[in-house]
């Protein structure tokens, strides 16, 4: 699903980006591992593409990187809150749930 690029998209893609690097991973290389295809990856990676909640978990797994570490300082949730909200994640529907909480957090306009 292509979208105008939200903060969270832009900086999980950033992560995702830094974590295939330290691993000298190519793109083609990761996107096979993790079932998607390269121009997918690309996408995710620039912040044009929001990743699934399975595509986060893959992607967390096939980089050796916990989850909440895409999501570190991506909100302007108070980050224990946030902490206790991944650790709380029990299924693919809380992964879901808490991905929209986060992105509706930092798309509310900040007080003058």
């Amino acid at each position: 699903m292509t979208h105008a690029s939200h903060i969270i998209d832009v900086r999980i893609g950033q992560r995702v980006h830094a974590a295939r690097k330290r691993n000298q991973l190519s793109v083609e290389t990761l996107a096979n591992r993790v079932k998607l295809e390269a121009d997918a990856l690309i996408a995710i990676e620039q912040g044009t593409e929001r990743p699934s909640a399975a595509q986060l978990f893959r992607l967390s797994s096939e980089l050796g990187v916990e989850l909440r570490s895409f999501f570190a300082e991506s909100c302007k949730m108070n980050q224990s809150n946030a902490l206790d909200l991944l650790q709380a994640i029990r299924s693919h529907q809380s992964l879901v749930e808490l991905v929209e909480n986060m992105r509706s957090q930092t798309m509310k306009p900040r007080a003058a």
